[in-house]
């Protein structure tokens, strides 16, 4: 549900931004730096998460109750999607700060190139 709603607003900025998933948009810009920065945020710690639940054993090995409170652990596969569900709003706000960063600098460098002489480019 949660990767779901993360490719949706992906989605919606690539839209707003007027680029295309395809490729290059109309303007020119593709989507290139923003997939790689929300690879690198949100699907890669996504993907991590997913193969550690389907690798790591779902029962204690020593023999301990499973799940959390009342001195309990919880077993290994379990205790990956918690982390992975406490560490995610860090790493959907550092998809969205680097998607703005890049958005930041783009915005920048075409001013930058609409500033300078015909020749000088």
């Amino acid at each position: 549900m949660i990767a779901w709603l993360m490719m949706l607003t992906l989605l919606s900025v690539a839209v707003a931004a007027g680029l295309r998933v395809g490729g290059r948009s109309r303007s020119g810009r593709d989507l290139r730096p923003y997939l790689i920065a929300v690879g690198i945020c949100w699907v890669a710690p996504l993907a991590l998460m997913l193969v550690l639940h389907l690798v790591l054993p779902d029962h204690n090995s020593d023999g301990r109750c499973e799940g959390i409170g009342f001195g309990c652990t919880p077993a290994p596969s379990d205790g990956v999607v918690l982390v992975w569900a406490l560490t995610l709003p860090f790493t959907f706000t550092a998809g969205l700060i680097s998607c703005a960063i890049i958005a930041g600098v783009r915005c920048r460098r075409r001013k930058h190139d609409a500033n300078l002489p015909a020749g000088r480019m």
